[in-house]
């Protein structure tokens, strides 16, 4: 059972016996993150925060965090070759996250990687396509962002037809089928 209701069982089963009892029903409050240099990369869920970050060896980590800061979803790997100095690429498909879940409109949430002037990334997966804003992780010239697509018609890299990496003012810069 959940502290909640315990606590409001506890209240009930003791009114009458003298005790004092109080029920604090308040969610915790949510704290900064404790991995430092995360970007917020996602808050479409209300209350659940997405963020990523670089870690030490070249590899990069992303999770979600619920409402009452519990995370969901560790995930990290390896950058490949976009931890090298190179042009403008994108950083192979999106990896589907397991959390958060927008079961309104029955959409899951994917997160991929670039390397350079990439600001806005197209990925089209089952005939949807979707469009996410890059977010540089740090100073190096790699960035990360996420995309929403309905989770209804297949989940995975086998349904992403493309990724496209779009510049600031448009320019089409990369192609990933």
């Amino acid at each position: 059972m959940g502290t909640r209701v315990l606590s409001t069982l506890a209240a009930i089963l003791l009114t009458g016996t003298g005790c004092t009892v109080t029920v604090d029903n308040a969610p915790p409050r949510p704290t900064a993150s404790a991995v430092p240099g995360s970007v917020v990369l996602d808050t479409t869920i209300p209350g659940w925060t997405v963020e990523a970050w670089l870690t030490d060896s070249s590899g990069f980590c992303v999770r979600a965090i619920d409402p009452r800061r519990f995370e969901q979803g560790s995930a990290c790997r390896g950058l490949g070759a976009l931890a090298e100095d190179g042009p403008p690429a994108l950083g192979g498909k999106p990896a589907p996250q397991m959390t958060p879940h927008d079961y309104d409109r029955d959409r899951m949430l994917m997160v991929g990687t670039v390397r350079g002037e990439i600001a806005e990334v197209t990925v089209t997966m089952s005939g949807h396509a979707a469009t996410g804003a890059v977010v540089p992780l740090t100073a190096s010239r790699v960035g990360a962002y996420a995309v929403w697509l309905p989770a209804g018609d297949g989940v995975g890299s086998d349904h992403i037809t493309g990724v496209v990496g779009y510049a600031a003012d448009g320019t089409l810069m990369t192609v990933l089928r």
